[in-house]
Formats: C-alpha cells, structure tokens, sequence
C-alpha cells in the first residue's frame, strides 16, 4: 500500500507542475512530459485499484499529451 500512496502523490506532484508550467507559458515541452507521466502513475494507479473512470480518463489525457508531445517533437 505505500508503493501505491507513492505512485499517487509522485502523480499528483508531476500534473500540478505541469499545471503551473502551462499557467505560467514557460519550460515548454517539458509541462506536457510532466503531463503525461503523471497520466502515466495516475493511470497505473487507477487500473491497480480497478477504478474504470480514472483509467478513462487519465488514458484520454494520456493520449492528449502524447498528441502535444510529437506536435512539440515535429516542430508543428
């Protein structure tokens, strides 16, 4: 149970600095990547406690920020 207590608040750390990151319009890309692997731990975390709405929604923002993530590495 504290691995997962970890992988929730190591979740919530990252999607609140890439909140503040987006806010703030600086440090782009690295807000998406902080994005998307809180997406990543939240997602896991999710799926771990069978909690089917979190894994929805947290694989469309996963998916949101990977689309972000390759506009960012294309130079688009």
């Amino acid at each position: 149970m504290k691995c997962m207590a970890f992988i929730k608040w190591s979740g919530t750390a990252l999607v609140l600095i890439g909140i503040g990151l987006t806010s703030a319009n600086v440090l782009y890309p690295i807000n998406l990547w902080a994005g998307f692997l809180s997406c990543v731990l939240w997602g896991w975390a999710a799926y771990k406690m069978r909690e089917t709405s979190l894994l929805l929604i947290e694989i469309v923002a996963g998916l949101m920020y990977g689309i972000g993530m390759v506009h960012a590495i294309m130079g688009a």
